[in-house]
């Protein structure tokens, strides 16, 4: 299960940004994670349910995860989609040439520190 090190980097960040900012605990962990990104939100949670109590600043912090839905561009006309089942043809000109433009990220968005 690569989520638990992914989750492990993640509270990496997090309690680095937390000691920037002299918090004494982190309280919120925000994850925008992208539906193509090959990370099980489900398993994600699961990995943070075990990794964040193992650490003092992040101990009783609450992950909330924002799914994102994959967003293209078409290169021919540059229509913006989502794409329905994974098939990313254009709806409008039916190209293959596309550029996907959200849909496979796994970001902290944000912190709640408690300082």
């Amino acid at each position: 299960m690569h989520e638990m090190t992914i989750c492990d980097s993640l509270l990496d960040i997090a309690e680095r940004a937390a000691q920037e900012h002299r918090a004494k605990k982190i309280k919120v962990v925000k994850v925008r994670i992208g539906e193509l990104s090959g990370v099980v939100p489900e398993l994600l949670e699961h990995a943070f349910e075990i990794c964040s109590p193992e650490r003092e600043l992040t101990r009783g912090a609450r992950l909330i995860l924002e799914r994102v839905k994959p967003r293209a561009r078409c290169r021919s006309c540059e229509e913006e989609f989502e794409p329905e089942d994974y098939i990313f043809l254009c709806p409008s000109c039916g190209s293959g040439e596309t550029e996907l433009l959200a849909g496979d990220e796994l970001l902290l968005d944000r912190l709640e520190l408690e300082v």
